[in-house]
């Protein structure tokens, strides 16, 4: 079993690993800003677990080496990276989001040709 079937599936590991990883203060660095360019305008922080070398140079610039960014969440995120893996030619991205304090994320539909975009909750709060 591999892709979004493999995730669902495993779905307490996933929260196990954003849990561990993502309430980390030594890990805080990891959390960049999304600034979405949506018609729901949600203003949100990103936790990268895996980019592809062309979304890495997407969102970094080609100055950086796709190695050198990637190698340390491979790193961090082991357990995640495990299950994950199999899938990681097809996968542009492999993130967790958080909206900050009183943003909405409204019901949207992507844009993405040739693009399947999975989101599934981990912790709401009330």
């Amino acid at each position: 079993m591999s892709g979004i079937q493999s995730v669902v599936s495993n779905s307490d590991l996933v929260l196990r690993e954003y849990e561990r990883v993502g309430s980390n203060p030594m890990l805080s660095g990891l959390w960049m800003n999304w600034h979405s360019d949506w018609e729901h305008n949600a203003d949100w922080q990103v936790l990268p677990v895996y980019l592809s070398p062309g979304m890495a140079r997407h969102t970094f610039g080609s100055k950086h080496a796709w190695d050198t960014l990637v190698s340390p969440l491979a790193l961090v995120w082991t357990d995640l990276w495990e299950l994950i893996f199999d899938s990681l030619e097809e996968v542009k991205i492999v993130a967790f989001s958080r909206l900050r304090a009183h943003q909405e994320l409204e019901p949207h539909k992507h844009s993405n040709p040739g693009n399947a975009i999975f989101h599934m909750a981990v912790d709401i709060p009330e």
